[in-house]
């Protein structure tokens, strides 16, 4: 009795790690495309003839902010859908409905998958912030007391060369509107039957503001000076929130494991 009590202990927690790993795998893969549609999107908008800066960063961030939100939020739910299994003529056997079973997968994928992103969108940027005050570092333990370098491949002849060695990266104002659009979808979108979504957004939101505005004093560069455009645009992409919504809370809600009961007769209803 022990021995099958251990085999079956050994076959539960290696379908359990098998199922973890296979859903932070999922996220990780999703994360990274996110990175790649972010990369695809700005080379491809560098060939756009916009007539300003404010008309090609309004592009970029509307279809980085459509992107990530497909690959990140929907692709999930849809992949279940059976008119689009038809479609496309594959066949998953994925819940196509808000129930249990979606939850335990669907569920848990949208959840690690938001869990990633509230560090993924700043680890370049922290990245990138190390390494240039390293380099600062190095060449400040390189002078001498003449406050000269030692080092003769560091020798500026122009006060401008000097100050693009201290200079940071311009912030990329666009970018950071989609990625707080995408949070903000994402945790209303399933907010309703998943109540840690908004918790999650919430912090999400909190840990940008402070990662960014650490960043924009000490590391970015002063950024061009931007119209109101883009954050208008962002208002009103979040006007469709609202139905959004809505249509994800009545698909929840009307779910039959979600709220159970019999069906009233006529009779009943005439009573």
């Amino acid at each position: 009795m022990d021995q099958w009590n251990m085999n079956l202990c050994h076959d539960h927690l290696v379908t359990w790690l098998a199922s973890t790993s296979m859903s932070y795998g999922a996220g990780f893969v999703v994360v990274f495309m996110n990175f790649f549609f972010t990369w695809l999107l700005n080379v491809a908008g560098s060939f756009e003839k916009h007539q300003s800066l404010d008309n090609m960063e309004e592009s970029n961030m509307v279809r980085v902010f459509l992107l990530k939100f497909v690959n990140s939020g929907c692709l999930v739910l849809l992949y279940g859908q059976k008119w689009l299994q038809r479609l496309v003529r594959i066949r998953f056997d994925d819940a196509s409905d808000f129930n249990v079973d979606w939850y335990a997968t669907g569920g848990t994928s949208v959840m690690i998958i938001m869990l990633l992103n509230i560090i993924a969108p700043h680890v370049g940027s922290l990245i990138a912030y190390l390494r240039h005050r390293a380099k600062i570092r190095r060449l400040e333990r390189s002078l001498t007391k003449e406050k000269q370098t030692k080092d003769s491949h560091k020798i500026w002849h122009t006060q401008e060369k000097m100050n693009e060695f201290y200079r940071g990266p311009p912030f990329r104002l666009n970018y950071r509107y989609a990625q707080v659009l995408v949070t903000i979808y994402i945790c209303w979108m399933y907010a309703i039957s998943m109540p840690l979504m908004p918790m999650i957004g919430a912090f999400s939101c909190y840990l940008s503001y402070w990662v960014d505005k650490f960043l924009f004093c000490n590391f970015y560069c002063t950024p061009p000076r931007y119209s109101d455009r883009m954050g208008k645009k962002c208002t009103k992409l979040l006007g469709f929130l609202i139905v959004l919504h809505m249509i994800m809370s009545l698909w929840m809600m009307g779910g039959g494991q979600i709220f159970q009961g019999e069906s009233l007769s006529g009779q009943q209803l005439g009573d």
